[in-house]
């Protein structure tokens, strides 16, 4: 039998723990990553000598039970002698982790953003100027596979992973996108029962095909005042309303605009990723989410942390894309302007802008030529 890619986790929440710990369990060798200035949240783990994988969790390794871990370790030296690094944390810690890793990296690695915000284009410029451009390969996918929960927020251990279940595929794409395709490889190995669907650039997984951006936001503005104020919680996706969902085929509708414009061939909407990726159906897209699996999973709403992610990474770029290559959008503008002042932030100031992502001045064609070749003439 082959030998499985050596893995570095980067994070210590629910993503992060069913990763490591369902590919520690599928036979990889696997490396718990944690900034150092947080330090601190290994110590349950360290203590436990891994991740438990709480009983009733589906898994793809079809195992429940501790998963113990090649390493746990905040030092990042220690953490880049591997084959893939996959940064499992929130989008907001994209640029921490790669620039605590990055001087430390020899070169081979495949680094993957699970899931992607545009993770790759705001660290390539770092990655080049390391001199490593030509041997590290950046990855991006639109979404993660688990829809899991920490263990604490169910009343048990905090080294624990309580993984709902396992999605079906996701979209991946590398940046450059003519790397794509070795890219691939090493996650395959690690994920034999998960569909990775080649995309030609990243362009293809953020703007062409559905992702969390699609939903969130749109969902989340008809319901705020139950989730914010008066419950501080509740079964989001089992709440979706018809206003909600129209608010999802506003964004649709003005995300595939700037998608064609970029010459994205592979359009996607939300009612078809959540067909392909889930199994999720019905007659409208709100209907089918709230008959979903997921509508059952309870999320408490002590601070907007999807919603600021999805604002952040998604909406602003989106907006300052589309104002570049001249395609209106207007509903994804408005929603970004009212969900701040209910929140009472400025994402406009929070968030990306096109400098971070190498966009700036670019024309589309040009745009598209810089995602799939790294540079432009």
């Amino acid at each position: 039998m082959a030998r499985l890619p050596k893995v570095t986790v980067c994070g210590t929440g629910a993503i992060a723990r069913a990763t490591a710990a369902d590919l520690s369990l599928s036979g990889a060798e696997v490396t718990l990553f944690e900034l150092p200035t947080q330090a601190d949240n290994l110590v349950p783990f360290l203590e436990k000598g891994g991740i438990e994988i709480l009983p009733g969790s589906t898994s793809f390794s079809g195992r429940t039970g501790l998963a113990r871990l090649s390493n746990i370790t905040s030092n990042p030296e220690e953490a880049v002698d591997v084959d893939v690094i996959m940064v499992a944390g929130r989008a907001q810690w994209h640029l921490d982790v790669l620039d605590s890793l990055l001087p430390h990296l020899k070169g081979g690695q495949t680094i993957v953003f699970n899931t992607g915000y545009w993770g790759s284009l705001r660290v390539g410029q770092r990655v080049k100027g390391s001199g490593l451009w030509d041997t590290v390969t950046l990855v991006e996918t639109t979404i993660t596979p688990y829809l899991s929960k920490k263990g604490e927020d169910l009343g048990e251990h905090r080294a624990s992973v309580y993984i709902l279940f396992c999605k079906r595929m996701s979209r991946i794409a590398a940046f450059p996108g003519n790397r794509t395709g070795t890219a691939c490889l090493p996650l395959r190995q690690l994920y034999p029962k998960f569909e990775f669907e080649e995309m030609a650039t990243v362009l293809d997984t953020h703007l062409a095909g559905s992702g969390n951006p699609s939903l969130h936001i749109p969902l989340t503005i008809p319901i705020a005042g139950f989730m914010f104020d008066r419950y501080r919680g509740l079964h989001f996706y089992g709440e979706a309303t018809e206003q909600g969902e129209r608010l999802v085929d506003a964004f649709d509708q003005e995300r595939l605009n700037i998608a064609r414009a970029l010459g994205c061939k592979k359009l996607e909407t939300t009612r078809e990723s959540l067909k392909s990726r889930y199994g999720y159906t019905g007659e409208s897209l709100a209907a089918a989410l709230r008959k979903s699996r997921s509508a059952d999973s309870f999320i408490r709403f002590q601070s907007d942390f999807l919603q600021f992610e999805d604002a952040c990474f998604a909406y602003v770029p989106f907006v300052h894309l589309g104002e570049q290559i001249g395609v209106p959008t207007p509903a994804t503008r408005s929603m970004l302007e009212v969900f701040g002042i209910m929140m009472g932030k400025n994402y406009w100031d929070l968030g990306v802008g096109l400098k971070e992502l190498g966009f700036e001045g670019l024309s589309a064609a040009q745009i598209a030529e810089y995602v799939q070749e790294g540079s432009v003439r």
